[in-house]
């Protein structure tokens, strides 16, 4: 039964996206759509039909956070580059990260962006696009204030990983994310958000904060009242949520390992 229902689902999504075969379309399912309804799966491949994305090189995927949430498609800043180049228009993208201590003009035509002498923590990053249509180029400034927080917490308060990417490459991240941004908009490619969009989070490995154990009953000694209760709570006790909070503020300022 779980064989034919699987086969069904796979037969109603390739009647909206004939382009994958029924071996490819089984295997998208379970790699990159796992979770997702027999709609959603539907849409999902039909949207990677239309912009003529690869789920299977990860162009494109599909993220089921909860069973009871809707799924969310996400393309990546690399297959957005792919339907740019393919369209014809396309005539270059310029991006950038900039620090506190830059110069920065995030004016029409070229970027005027000068680093400082002493560059300090991230403030963001940007991209423009050029198309051969239009006299303007599609530009996109990314907040590393809106888009770089998840790398201390997430909306529900929730730590999160400091060996995520967004702690490890911060400013590969929030260029890409301008990138990504910028590519999605200048091409009209709706009905998804682009990798580094706020949806684009819950990719993000998220560490539960570890329970705090009751400190030991000791005896104390008359003569040094509470020195044993205090060497065990030095020991069992994780740090201070303001000690991790400010390791990964610092995280801010690393430079690309490249």
């Amino acid at each position: 039964m779980a064989r034919t229902t699987a086969i069904a689902t796979i037969d109603r999504a390739r009647a909206v996206a004939p382009k994958f075969t029924a071996e490819q379309a089984e295997l998208i399912k379970s790699q990159f759509a796992a979770g997702a309804t027999d709609d959603e799966f539907a849409v999902f491949l039909a949207v990677a039909q239309k912009f003529d994305l690869d789920p299977i090189a990860r162009e494109v995927w599909c993220i089921k956070r909860k069973a009871d949430e809707p799924a969310q498609i996400m393309v990546g800043r690399d297959g957005l580059l792919a339907v740019a180049e393919r369209s014809g228009q396309f005539t270059g993208l310029v991006s950038g990260v900039v620090k506190e201590g830059d110069e920065f003009d995030f004016g029409l035509g070229q970027p005027a962006h000068a680093f400082g002498d002493s560059r300090g923590k991230i403030l963001g990053g940007y991209a423009y696009v050029y198309r051969r249509d239009r006299q303007y180029p599609m530009r996109v400034f990314a907040e590393w204030a809106e888009h770089g927080a998840p790398m201390t917490r997430d909306a529900q308060g929730k730590r999160i990983n400091l060996w995520s990417p967004w702690s490890k490459f911060p400013s590969s991240m929030i260029r890409k994310t301008a990138e990504a941004q910028a590519l999605r908009l200048a091409f009209r490619v709706s009905g998804v958000v682009a990798e580094g969009e706020p949806d684009d989070y819950i990719d993000v490995d998220v560490v539960e904060d570890p329970p705090r154990p009751e400190p030991p009953v000791a005896a104390q000694q008359p003569d040094d009242p509470g020195s044993a209760v205090q060497g065990e709570e030095e020991h069992l006790f994780p740090p201070a949520d303001e000690d991790i909070e400010a390791e990964a503020a610092a995280a801010q300022g690393f430079e690309d390992p490249a």
